[in-house]
């Protein structure tokens, strides 16, 4: 027994390395899901139309439209004269407004596959029609929302990364801001979920630009560290290379580690102020206090953030 377990152990590392090996070459895997654009026909969704043509096209994915209607409570209830059809009347506007987006993106030579039009709130509408064309990638036009004269305006943006369940790009700025020249990837701490980091790293990839692993501490420095029972930030530094070679290797993309003490809000709207960075943070773990730092790049940053869902622990298996 023991003479054919030794001998079976060589068996079982190949099996294990060849599943190891799949795993990476998976993480590099083709994305054949389409991008969806989510767009209203607003004037300030420029980039967004532009962003997601240009991931589309790299991706080498079909670009499509989604357009929701809805008629608002005050036209439900108001008396109308004549056989006006109120609800009609909303739908063709969004139909109008779908068409305009077209027509441009169709100026500009990007190819745009199938739309869709319907009714419903704006969230639901977006993540049904993500899930049924099974999108890779589901893109937003948005304004920073700064202060409280502007919070409305970061409200959407945020109800949306709520409400998918699929990668979300926050798309605003001005003409230079995009294509990003740089990928931040936000380091939840080391979780073991290794989405975030990989949907980061697939972007910078496919941009060909350079990628970096952060992690922010809170910590009062790294004197602070050696004194208590949590890593030092030498350690920490030393784990979130590992991590970032790791990514390397797995995405082929440039990807560089660093970490640094402060507010993390803070420290992160100081990286994302700058345009031409893409952020990407994961939309759940709030042990980690995601929750907090997705909301305040959500109203405060002025480039585009793209929003990772992370999955539940039981999915990461699989």
């Amino acid at each position: 027994m023991r003479f054919q377990l030794r001998c079976r152990s060589n068996e079982v590392h190949i099996m294990v390395q060849a599943a190891l090996d799949q795993t990476a070459s998976g993480r590099r895997r083709s994305v054949t899901g389409p991008v969806l654009l989510a767009d209203r026909g607003s004037d300030d969704a420029e980039m967004a139309r532009r962003a997601a043509a240009d991931v589309a096209a790299h991706e080498g994915v079909a670009l499509r439209l989604v357009t929701a209607w809805e008629v608002p409570a005050m036209g439900r209830v108001t008396p109308t004269a004549g056989e006006l059809d109120v609800s009609g009347v909303y739908e063709n506007s969004a139909r109008a407004a779908q068409k305009g987006v077209r027509d441009h993106l169709g100026s500009l030579g990007m190819r745009v596959g199938a739309g869709y039009v319907a009714e419903g709130s704006a969230i639901t509408v977006v993540a049904q029609t993500a899930d049924i064309v099974d999108a890779s990638l589901v893109v937003i036009g948005s304004r920073a929302g700064r202060g409280v004269r502007d919070h409305l305006m970061g409200l959407l943006p945020e109800a949306f990364v709520r409400g998918m369940q699929r990668p979300v790009l926050v798309v605003r700025g001005q003409s230079a801001d995009w294509p990003p020249r740089s990928i931040i990837i936000v380091d939840a701490g080391g979780s073991d979920d290794p989405a975030v980091a990989d949907e980061g790293a697939r972007l910078a990839r496919m941009l060909k630009v350079p990628a970096a692993l952060v992690r922010v501490t809170s910590g009062g420095g790294a004197a602070a560290f050696d004194r208590s029972d949590e890593p030092s930030l030498k350690s920490m530094r030393e784990d979130v290379r590992r991590r970032a070679s790791r990514l390397e290797a797995e995405s082929g993309a440039e990807v560089t580690s660093w970490v640094t003490t402060g507010e993390p809000v803070g420290v992160l709207l100081g990286l994302a102020s700058d345009p031409r960075v893409l952020v990407v943070a994961g939309r759940r773990a709030k042990q980690h206090g995601l929750g907090r730092i997705v909301s305040a790049l959500l109203h405060e940053a002025a480039g585009p953030v793209l929003i990772v869902p992370e999955r539940c622990p039981q999915e990461h298996a699989r």
